[in-house]
């Protein structure tokens, strides 16, 4: 009877894959890196979550329920915070995925790379006319650090993670299919908002793919928060770097070797090269789901 039960608890379950991987799992990530450029340098101590109950074992249950918590909580706090800085900042150059998408399919090896310029050319340079100019100031400056990395991704045509799997054949289909889904007459192009009105027909009429689209979300929402946790570590780490020079004092401990200012540049450029991975992996897995998607629509059965 228990076993027969099992299936529809776990169905009913208020936290999800996406709570336990990408709230709670980035919140516990960012202990760490929080004690290493925080809380270690600045000799601070961690909040106390003691609460005095009357009894041992109440209050052991409360500091660790408090401690939960306070986890999953950074990891929402975090997960916004990275929807901000690095998701709207990767629209911004980019586009949204279905427009990357499209423009992906019908370009070729040997011309994508001149597409992929073309294309963050364009949204950079109308983001004034966009009305965005303020807002994408903003976004910007937290990426300063990393500004080399992006230029030597754009020289070097290090776009990799935006080939998509899906041939020019598969979004003529969806063309032919959209129109008679009930919604009125919908163009496929880098201008129409199509691709919202396909995702929620699939969420509502292909169970099936459901899944295999979550597991790309949750992935991607991951590697989104931990670009973030990475971000704040390379500031951390040049501003550290910075003092050394003025003053000589080092405040991180040497994770290798004993020379301070040559392991800090190891560890700065260790922390960008994690970052550029995690954003590499946060733009595929986002691409992944929206394939997932399109791939539904047009081959799946009702």
């Amino acid at each position: 009877m228990a076993e027969s039960l099992l299936p529809e608890a776990a169905k009913r379950s208020p936290f999800a894959n996406y709570d336990i991987v990408v709230y709670f799992g980035a919140g516990l990530f960012l202990i760490p890196f929080l004690n290493r450029y925080l809380f270690q340098p600045l000799k601070l101590s961690w909040p106390n979550f003691k609460t005095d109950m009357g009894s041992e074992i109440a209050n052991e249950a409360v500091s660790i329920l408090s401690l939960l918590f306070f986890i999953y909580i950074s990891g929402h706090i975090l997960a916004y915070i990275a929807s901000q800085i690095v998701e709207k900042t990767v629209d911004r150059a980019f586009g949204k995925v279905s427009s990357a998408i499209i423009l992906s399919s019908q370009s070729t090896p040997t011309t994508r790379n001149t597409v992929v310029r073309a294309l963050i050319y364009n949204r950079l340079v109308n983001v004034k006319k966009d009305g965005a100019l303020l807002s994408t100031t903003v976004r910007f400056l937290f990426h300063l650090p990393v500004l080399p990395v992006y230029g030597v991704m754009f020289v070097l045509g290090v776009f990799g993670y935006y080939d998509t799997r899906l041939k020019p054949g598969v979004l003529d289909a969806v063309r032919a299919k959209i129109g008679q889904i009930g919604a009125g007459p919908i163009d496929v192009t880098l201008k129409s908002k199509w691709y919202k009105v396909l995702e929620y027909y699939v969420i509502n009429r292909r169970a099936d793919a459901v899944p295999r689209m979550y597991n790309y979300l949750v992935i991607s929402g991951l590697f989104r928060s931990v670009c973030l946790i990475f971000l704040f570590s390379i500031w951390m780490t040049f501003y550290y770097l910075l003092h050394f020079d003025l003053d000589g004092d080092w405040f991180l401990k040497p994770l290798i070797g004993s020379s301070a200012q040559r392991m800090g540049l190891i560890e700065l450029i260790a922390l960008m090269l994690a970052y550029t991975f995690c954003l590499f992996s946060y733009i595929k897995f986002q691409r992944r789901y929206a394939e997932e998607a399109i791939y539904a629509f047009v081959f799946g059965q009702d």
